[in-house]
């Protein structure tokens, strides 16, 4: 298994740093990191009323890492059918959730580390040490979850981005749970990501309340060992 993770992580690095498009989404964080802290502030200056939004902003930058290296993971899933990698796969004494495992841990550990840089260095929020860590986490997990779905129903590139396109959407859509007071904001709670704005909203509320970070790992960990058996019936018909 650790050999195994370590020809993963070798073969995708080298096929980000050979494509330009791969390797843009692979520095994504650092990207989305300098907007936060060196274009947003700035900007505020000018238009006061920005200052009221630094959390969703910084929420924003967080996930939108993590939805971006969800895509990236995807794509060499992508590449891995064109080349039919999966085929080999099937063949091979290895346990295709193994496979799995090695690939989608190496970009949670990717995301994770990437909405830790917005969130611990982005200077909109206040610094909340190990809770950032926590939040980052949360960030971390739809990385996995945007790869195991588009890597079980895209055939190819085109559809790959297409449906990268909708889930984006979907996924930043409950950002707008923020600015509702009222109950109506579960209405968005459909949305698996809602979990997510909630729980960044409870941490940075310092109330030692826990109860929508909690839910939104079980969210998560719920999708994506749903989205991994899907894929092993999918793709390795096992």
């Amino acid at each position: 298994m650790k050999s195994l993770f370590f020809r993963i992580v070798a073969a995708d690095l080298r096929l980000i740093f050979r494509d330009q498009t791969l390797l843009v989404f692979m520095i994504s964080p650092l990207l989305l990191l300098l907007f936060v802290k060196f274009a947003v502030p700035p900007l505020a200056q000018y238009y006061p009323v920005l200052k009221e939004y630094y959390l969703p902003i910084t929420m924003f930058g967080s996930i939108q890492s993590s939805i971006l290296f969800g895509f990236l993971s995807a794509f060499l899933i992508i590449e891995d059918k064109d080349q039919q990698v999966m085929n080999v796969h099937r063949v091979l004494p290895v346990n295709p959730s193994h496979y799995i495992l090695a690939r989608m841990f190496f970009f949670f550990l990717l995301s994770t580390f990437g909405a830790w840089l917005v969130l611990a260095f982005g200077g909109l929020t206040p610094e909340i040490h190990a809770k950032t860590l926590l939040l980052a986490v949360q960030a971390g997990l739809v990385a996995p979850t945007i790869a195991l779905l588009i890597g079980t129903f895209a055939q190819n590139k085109i559809e790959a981005m297409a449906y990268f396109k909708g889930i984006d959407l979907v996924l930043l859509l409950p950002v707008l749970s923020l600015f509702i007071s009222s109950g109506w904001k579960y209405a968005l709670s459909l949305f698996p990501s809602f979990w997510i704005y909630q729980s960044y909203n409870e941490i940075y509320a310092l109330n030692g309340e826990y109860i929508f970070t909690l839910t939104s790992a079980i969210v998560q960990l719920s999708a994506i060992v749903l989205l991994t058996r899907l894929f092993r019936q999918r793709i390795f018909n096992r």
